[in-house]
C-alpha cells in the first residue's frame, strides 16, 4: 500500500495495470452470478469509469457475501433463536410486570367470548324427541380451550376492534397499521355484500341471471 501511494503521489501509478489484477482477483472471488459484470469491466478503457464500475460490483459482491453468510449461520440462528427471544422477554417482564397488561386483557376476553353459551331458542320440536343436553349441563362441561381457538378468536376481535383504542394489545403493535387495514377491507366487504342483498332481493334473477353482469361483479369483487 505504501508503494502505490508513493506511486500515486509521483504520478507514477498505472492504472490500467493495477485495475487488471484488481479484476482478476474479483473474478475469482466473485460468485457466479457476477463473472459477466466483471467481464464488461474489462472492456471499460477510461480509469474514471473503470473505477467505478469496479466500485460498483464490489458493492454487490460485499452483498453477496453478506447473504450467504446470513444463510449459512441460519440453522444454526434458528436452532437458538427461540431459546434467545424466550430468555429476553422473560428477563423483560421481570423489570415490568405490567408489561403485557393488555395482552393479557384481549386474549382474555377471546378466552371469554368462546366460552359464553350461545343463547337457547325455544325447541318447536315434537317433544317424542331425543332432547339434547340442557344448558346446566354444558356449562358444567365445557370443551376445552386451545391456544389457536383463543388466538383466532382475539384475531377476529381485533378486526372489529377500535383501533385508536390505547388498549391495543402490545404485543401486535408493530402490526397495527396492517390490521388497520384489514378492518377497512372488512368494512367495504360488508358493504358490498349488503348492496348485493338489497339488489338479489329487489331484481331476483333477471340481475343476477345476466353472464355479463356476472362477468363484471367477479371481476369486481
Amino acid at each position: 500500500m505504501d508503494l502505490l501511494k508513493q506511486e500515486a503521489e509521483h504520478g507514477a501509478l498505472k492504472v490500467l495495470y493495477l485495475s487488471k489484477y484488481v479484476l482478476n482477483m474479483m473474478a475469482l472471488l466473485c460468485a457466479p452470478v457476477r463473472d459477466e459484470a466483471v467481464q464488461k469491466l474489462e472492456n471499460i478503457t477510461d480509469p474514471v469509469w473503470l473505477l467505478r464500475g469496479i466500485f460498483q460490483v464490489l458493492g454487490r459482491m460485499k452483498m453477496d457475501m453478506v447473504n450467504y453468510t446470513i444463510q449459512s449461520l441460519q440453522p444454526h440462528l434458528q436452532e437458538h433463536s427461540i431459546q434467545y427471544e424466550r430468555a429476553k422477554f422473560q428477563e423483560l417482564l421481570n423489570k415490568q410486570p405490567s408489561l403485557l397488561n393488555h395482552t393479557t386483557k384481549w386474549l382474555t376476553q377471546a378466552a371469554a367470548d368462546l366460552t359464553m353459551s350461545p343463547p337457547t331458542c325455544p325447541d318447536t320440536s315434537d317433544s317424542s324427541s331425543v332432547a339434547g343436553p340442557s344448558p346446566n349441563e354444558a356449562a358444567n362441561n365445557p370443551e376445552p380451550l386451545s391456544p389457536t381457538m383463543v388466538l383466532c378468536q382475539g384475531f377476529l376481535n381485533l378486526l372489529l376492534w377500535d383501533l385508536e383504542n390505547e388498549e391495543f394489545p402490545e404485543t401486535l403493535l408493530m402490526d397495527r397499521t396492517r390490521l388497520q387495514e384489514l378492518k377497512s377491507q372488512l368494512h367495504q366487504l360488508t358493504i358490498m355484500a349488503s348492496v348485493l342483498l338489497v339488489a338479489s332481493s329487489f331484481s331476483g334473477s333477471v340481475l343476477f341471471g345476466s353472464p355479463q353482469f356476472v362477468d363484471k361483479l367477479k371481476r369486481i369483487t
